[in-house]
């Protein structure tokens, strides 16, 4: 066998390889969705009938007791063992309960003997004995409400039967009996499914005359199904009723049937209800997609196979031009390699890099003419030892740069800065970058690296760090100044307020003295903090928030209460916060709770989406709805706006439901001009 077939062979096995692997995921990826969409109708059909049945128990059961809790003189009647005043009085609430539920078909009356003294559903039948019925026998002598599934000669029921006393005296139990086909039924209407119900063959039959024709199937009768549906009276022999979920064949189509397990009141399994689904189209739609794939695959396959046969002769001799080439270029390579060699001399000597090898074999030290000059040395004296170069370093730093010399056992490379002491005494900066290398087995045999002279950049950084330190305080001096400054603005504010009796005048003062506050408060929290580019929103706003319940002397009648989350914000834009807070604030003591009216008043500052949100609500009596405080011509509400839209570049929305809520929103990647003029708005 020749070169090219080999290659062929080889190649196509691959192809195959590859397209078999290929299919494999294919088909496993589409089944793995074919089940997952089963398994999600699976839990659908099985949601529908238990929301259903859990929904029946939740409202009957209470409905029950409050029929017997609220109709006293239907009770009396039952007491009095009265049979047509019962009926005449039950039928009009019997009605009511068939219209609000169509499942509804039975409404009994049962007396502690066990007989019968009304059927609502047939009041003509009535004075028998309901003592072989396991669900009677277990309500009368527990005298507990019991309920549950029951199957019966005439179907399947979902029971609630609960037992009457009056004045501590047991009379007897009431019974409501929902038909199980009928839920049934509603379900697969809702749902575009056919049902079928299955009890024990041995049990069921005791129920019925032996002549009576049963379809069974697995141990089990069918006693209900859909209208115009035989799926179930044709169940394979097969089939498991316990079983939840399987998938069947039945007359040349392909069936999900979901298995829903009836219980009795003692949760002991009685029958089921199934619930079918015709998934054809899903198995044949995977069975036509793998079917498609493996065609594809093979046409693929030939089409390479040919491709491959006619052209691999031309790509060979192909190859062996490329290798011919390949040769040409590593010629080329190695020319320009040795050229680059000398560029990099050139280079080192121009960058003045310090190089050196340290041969951790036989613990010899080489030095270039730039290394040499950076440590001080002379080349005739120098001696080429490691410890030569380690009575250079400064004492401090020994054991920081000995690693640039020595191989770690997990590192390749090592970048470290220290110390030295040259010969006349003057201190240098090194920084200092290394490579391991290492033999055939792994193990190292030298370090190569390069030296360079970081003095100058080292006093550069220190003067740098203390005009930095100078400027920040610096800034925290104008800071606390400026709080000063501010702090007797606020004092000579309400020192003017206490001299006059003009009671707007008064209020215009305290206002405004709670916004010079706010903008004091900043430059308080700015001073006292780490950090003078933000503000600490938290801190900022519950100050603010107890600053002001302390000038109103209402922390006893009104709380505050700010979640600001770790969000810090610079000066230009918590300016405007902080006398957006004051002004709601303000508004909100003044107007909101009337008469020392109680109240809660909350504030929170979160960012999301690029965003922050600041809300604002508060309990009191709210704004008045005819009020329109976008055009309002109050300090206050013109503030609000001004400072939202203008200084912050965000929105303003009131919500009016409880209370006062507002919601302020503005971007959080600009930084507006705090500073730009108010008026001008």
């Amino acid at each position: 066998m020749n070169m090219q077939r080999k290659a062929i062979l080889t190649v196509m096995l691959l192809i195959t390889c590859l397209a078999g692997m290929f299919l494999y995921l294919f088909y496993a990826g589409n089944k793995q969705a074919l089940n997952r969409n089963i398994h999600h109708l699976s839990e659908q059909l099985k949601q529908c009938f238990v929301v259903k049945t859990n929904t029946l128990q939740g409202i009957y059961s209470v409905r029950i007791k409050g029929f017997i809790n609220t109709n006293l003189e239907i009770i009396d009647a039952f007491k009095q063992r009265d049979r047509e005043r019962l009926y005449t009085l039950t039928l009009p609430r019997f009605n009511v309960l068939k219209k609000e539920s169509e499942f509804l078909v039975g409404f009994t009356y049962i007396l502690p003997d066990a007989t019968i003294l009304l059927r609502m559903q047939n009041p003509n039948f009535f004075g028998d004995s309901v003592s072989h019925i396991p669900f009677a026998q277990h309500v009368l002598k527990n005298k507990k409400m019991s309920i549950g599934f029951a199957i019966t000669k005439i179907g399947a029921f979902y029971r609630i039967v609960t037992p009457v006393f009056v004045d501590g005296t047991f009379i007897g139990a009431i019974g409501w009996a929902f038909k199980v086909s009928l839920l049934a039924e509603y379900i697969s209407k809702s749902q575009h499914i056919v049902f079928g119900i299955l009890a024990d063959s041995k049990r069921y039959k005791k129920f019925v005359k032996p002549d009576k024709k049963l379809v069974e199937t697995g141990g089990r009768v069918l006693i209900g199904t859909s209208k115009n549906i035989d799926i179930f009276k044709k169940l394979p022999l097969k089939f498991d009723p316990h079983n939840i979920n399987q998938i069947l064949a039945v007359n040349g189509k392909s069936f999900l049937v979901h298995n829903n397990h009836l219980t009795n009141y003692a949760g002991k399994h009685i029958g089921d209800i199934l619930f079918a689904l015709d998934i054809t189209t899903e198995t044949a739609l995977l069975r036509k997609q793998t079917i498609n794939s493996i065609i594809v695959s093979l046409v693929i396959l030939i089409l390479c196979f040919i491709i491959l046969y006619f052209s691999f002769g031309k790509l060979i001799g192909d190859i062996e031009n490329l290798n011919e080439t390949l040769e040409t270029r590593v010629r080329e390579r190695t020319k320009e390699l040795k050229q680059l060699t000398t560029r990099f001399s050139l280079a080192v000597k121009a960058a003045n890099l310090g190089i050196y090898e340290n041969d951790t074999v036989n613990q010899k030290l080489f030095f270039n003419d730039k290394m040499l000059e950076i440590y001080g040395l002379e080349k005739r004296n120098f001696k080429e030892t490691p410890k030569e170069w380690f009575d250079l370093l400064h004492p401090d730093d020994k054991n920081t740069a000995t690693v640039s010399m020595q191989i770690a056992d997990n590192k390749e490379s090592i970048k470290t800065e220290f110390r030295i002491i040259r010969p006349d005494g003057e201190i240098r900066h090194i920084q200092a970058h290394a490579i391991t290398e290492r033999n055939n087995e792994g193990n190292p045999i030298s370090v190569v690296g390069i030296n360079y002279n970081i003095t100058e950049r080292k006093k550069a950084e220190e003067q740098i760090k203390t005009s930095l330190k100078e400027k920040e305080t610096f800034l925290q001096e104008i800071h606390h100044r400026v709080k000063n400054n501010l702090a007797v603005i606020s004092s000579l504010l309400g020192l003017q307020s206490q001299g006059t009796n003009d009671k707007r005048l008064k209020e215009a003062l305290t206002e405004s003295r709670n916004r010079v506050n706010s903008m004091s408060l900043i430059h308080e929290v700015l001073y006292q903090s780490e950090s003078l580019s933000f503000v600490d929103m938290n801190t900022y706003l519950s100050k603010l928030a107890n600053d002001m319940t302390r000038n109103y002397s209402i922390s006893s009648i009104v709380s505050i209460n700010v979640d600001a989350g770790n969000i810090k914000i610079g000066p230009k834009r918590a300016s405007p916060i902080g006398l957006i807070v004051n002004e709601l604030i303000t508004n909100s003591l003044k107007y909101a709770f009337p008469e020392g009216q109680k109240g809660d008043i909350k504030i929170s500052l979160e960012q999301m989406e690029g965003q922050f949100k600041l809300v604002y609500s508060d309990n009191g009596v709210g704004i008045p709805k005819d009020l329109d405080w976008q055009k309002s011509k109050g300090m206050g509400f013109r503030l609000l706006k001004i400072l939202s839209e203008g200084q912050l570049g965000g929105s303003v929305q009131l919500n009016r439901d409880l209370g006062t809520c507002f919601i302020i929103k503005f971007e959080s990647n600009e930084e507006p001009n705090v500073y730009s003029s108010i008026s001008e708005h």
